[in-house]
């Protein structure tokens, strides 16, 4: 299903990037916006949605998977149809697919090639127990997560053990024909012992560092399956135990008689093996001389020197095994035990022990004949560059990307072995190759506070953006409803993520203010046009003069008319003997006279400023701490100016009754003047505008004139009315040649001035 990313998918869904495509659907990397967390979701194409097969297919896996409740299974959270195509959300695994983990011809260590076994069995046991048979099971869909977990994923081609049901009919064959059991390699019902050889498959490609069977077609790969016999892993790696070989030899057994029946068999085997206990599991008989194993040079590794790397991010890299891993493995030689033994003993005797090993570790020791070669000096050179003059060496580049803050992008950062080192003609080197600046996953904030979304976002190295209030009721006022970028791809340190913040209808978002000065904290109020109220208490924690608090808290929601408490420190609670002065009482002196007061009392000051409708501008309002309270010598005392008369915002009361309007403005502090309009759009008795109109500033004190709806009539009158007095003015203007007139009445006790004129 071809889009254009990012797409909202069923009104929850936020489809970011795309991150896999299989045999019957796409995966994406996405966004619940529902919930707030990272998820993906498995999307089957157009084409296959109108195919009913694939269609049942695609359902049966969601039921399927959606009962199956284990660490080592992928969890399925819902499905549906959308957009006309069939989807599925999915757990999102952080983390390397086995699949890119195994190397060909790289053998696993045998423990860590058993612990992933036995995890897998686990995820295997549940759905057996439910009546699911995964039938896909392969190193693709096997996840290893950071913290060492195996996750099973994709039961996509599982249905239940029910033959009633049947979704492919007799003689298909569905799966992977690498890992194909005999019998569904000859289109047979798989059941649970078809799950088993699969894994024994796998366990086997990772303990040899390829699967038993090979060939140029899926046919021939599946008849090797039902007729060749399997070569014991340890005749292809020597470092395989032969109980091993055992446990595996039974696991791949073409004979479903012949193999494990259940899993818990094979778990038993597995983890007592682990246990260093004996397995009652035996191998078979040695295969014919037709099977022969492969060559030794397939399954030697050199130990490669280690590489001086710059410490990197777990988080940023999703990754448990790094590619270098299996590589590292001690070189196998031919030469007998007892002889390097007592050549170790020799060494150990030796003064200069510490630099023979240094030089066994940077040459092994060269095969009988061999062609060595010194190790070119590629640092700093372009990586196609550096290539090319390592493979005219007749040495084979194995690369790995690391991230570097002073290597550009493309250059090469170091070799291993380094340069100058003299190794065999068609070693491996690895070529560290620069991919630029670290990056970082992008934190997912939708749904948390703003002040728990920006400290998120600065922890993981990356700077907050632009921040938007926009009106939305469906969410807590002051939570983060969208985020741009959303998680995805990685991102270079330093790169602003845009915000957008839920706000109710009317109301304004209290920033966070927590930790920094009263100064600073209410200047941050007055650039965003909110009122606030001072207060002071002390604080064991926080230092005199820091906010401890606001009431509301940060990401609350207040009106225009509304206060924000700001709750600052005082500093610890006075002992004692602590040489305290007393706050002098300063409100109401003008600000030049307090502050001369206040320094001959010893204490230190700061000033802030407030509009007041009670004190004069220049005045004290109040101060923080209040007067008769005590502070230490050169304590700080904040001083609240007066500003005078400031401005009040303009609410909207377009629509309004007239009467419900005037007590709107009444609470936001403003007068008015009614007049009124003929208008045949406005309800008659609502307010068709304001002047100044809505979200204007005004002097305090100032009216707002409120024009009002009438009907319209033969006579249109105009009738002004000044609150607080009994001014009334009417204007009537009649039909031609009649009287026009107007009369005022003024409030003064018992006079009433009425003018009359007559038209012409």
């Amino acid at each position: 299903m071809e889009m254009e990313l990012p797409f909202t998918l069923a009104d929850r869904y936020r489809l970011v990037s795309h991150l896999a495509r299989g045999g019957m659907s796409d995966v994406y990397l996405a966004v619940d916006l529902a919930l707030g967390r990272r998820v993906a979701v498995k999307l089957l194409p157009r084409s296959h949605s109108e195919d009913d097969s694939f269609v049942r297919r695609f359902r049966r896996e969601a039921q399927s998977a959606a009962n199956l409740n284990h660490p080592n299974i992928v969890g399925i959270y819902d499905w549906g149809e959308a957009e006309g195509a069939y989807f599925m959300v999915m757990e999102l695994v952080e983390g390397d697919c086995l699949r890119d983990v195994i190397r060909e011809g790289m053998p696993m260590p045998p423990r860590r090639a058993v612990e992933i076994a036995r995890q897998v069995v686990l995820a295997l046991a549940i759905a057996h127990r439910l009546g699911v048979i995964h039938r896909d099971v392969k190193p693709g869909n096997i996840m290893l997560t950071p913290d060492g977990t195996v996750k099973v994923a994709d039961f996509g081609i599982a249905r239940a053990w029910n033959q009633a049901t049947e979704l492919t009919q007799t003689g298909s064959v569905i799966g992977t024909a690498t890992y194909f059991s005999p019998e569904q390699a000859q289109g047979q019902p798989a059941d649970l012992r078809s799950d088993i050889y699969s894994l024994g498959v796998v366990l086997y490609e990772m303990l040899v560092g390829l699967p038993p069977f090979q060939g140029e077609t899926p046919m021939s790969v599946a008849y090797q399956h039902v007729s060749s016999e399997v070569s014991p892993p340890s005749s292809r790696n020597p470092e395989v135990p032969a109980e091993l070989d055992g446990i595996v030899l039974r696991a791949l057994s073409k004979d479903p008689e012949s193999r494990y029946q259940d899993t818990e068999p094979f778990l038993q085997d597995l983890e007592a093996w682990l246990r260093g206990e004996t397995v009652p599991a035996t191998p078979p008989e040695q295969p014919p001389a037709s099977s022969q194993p492969l060559p030794q040079s397939q399954v030697m590794v050199r130990k490669p020197v280690p590489v001086s790397r710059v410490p990197t991010r777990s988080s940023t890299r999703g990754r448990l095994l790094s590619q270098n891993y299996y590589s590292r493995m001690e070189e196998r030689r031919t030469v007998p035990l007892p002889f390097v033994m007592g050549v170790l003993v020799l060494l150990a005797a030796l003064a200069g022990l510490s630099w023979v090993v240094w030089n066994l570790l940077q040459a092994p020791a060269p095969q009988p004949g061999a062609v060595m070669v010194a190790i070119p000096d590629v640092v700093g050179r372009w990586e196609t560059d550096a290539f090319a003059s390592i493979q005219e060496s007749e040495l084979i580049v194995r690369v790995v990307r690391q991230s570097s803050d002073e290597m550009p992008e493309g250059r090469v950062i170091a070799t291993n072995p380094p340069a100058g080192v003299r190794v065999e003609s068609r070693t491996e080197v690895e070529v560290v190759v620069s991919s630029g600046l670290e990056r970082f996953d992008i934190p997912l904030v939708i749904g948390q506070t703003q002040g728990t979304a920006e400290n998120l976002i600065l922890a993981q190295g990356f700077l907050v953006g632009k921040v938007e209030f926009i009106e939305n009721s469906g969410r807590q006022v002051g939570t983060v409803v969208d985020q741009d970028p959303l998680p995805g791809p990685l991102l270079q340190a330093g790169t602003p993520i845009d915000l957008k913040v839920a706000t109710g209808p009317g109301l304004m978002v209290v920033p966070d203010l927590v930790g920094l000065p009263g100064s600073e904290a209410l200047s941050v109020l007055a650039q965003s046009g909110m009122r606030w109220v001072e207060t002071v208490e002390n604080s064991e924690t926080a230092p005199a003069g820091q906010v401890i608090r606001t009431e509301p808290g940060a990401g609350g929601g207040i009106s225009p008319t509304d206060q924000v408490v700001v709750v600052i420190s005082a500093g610890p609670e006075p002992g004692p003997d602590d040489g305290l002065l007393a706050v002098p009482d300063v409100v109401g002196l003008p600000s030049s006279e307090a502050l001369v007061i206040l320094a001959q009392s010893g204490l230190r000051w700061v000033e802030v400023t407030e509009v007041s409708e009670t004190v004069a501008a220049g005045g004290v309002i109040r101060t923080a701490p209040g007067p008769g309270q005590s502070l230490g010598a050169g304590g700080e005392v904040t001083v609240v100016i007066s500003e005078g008369l400031g401005f009040l915002v303009v609410p909207d009361v377009v629509g309004l009754a007239g009467a419900d309007a005037f007590v709107a403005l009444s609470d936001a502090g403003l007068g008015w003047v009614e007049a009124t309009e003929v208008s045949e759009v406005i309800v008659v008795g609502a307010v068709i505008r304001t002047e100044p109109a809505a979200g204007n500033s005004i002097e305090a004190g100032s009216p707002v004139v409120v024009v009002i709806s009438q009907a319209p009539s033969a006579d249109d009158t105009t009738t002004t009315t000044v609150e607080g007095s009994d001014d009334t003015t009417t204007t009537t203007t009649g039909a031609e040649g009649t009287e026009d007139t107007t009369t005022t009445t003024t409030g003064a006790e018992g006079t009433e001035d009425t003018t009359t004129t007559t038209g012409s």
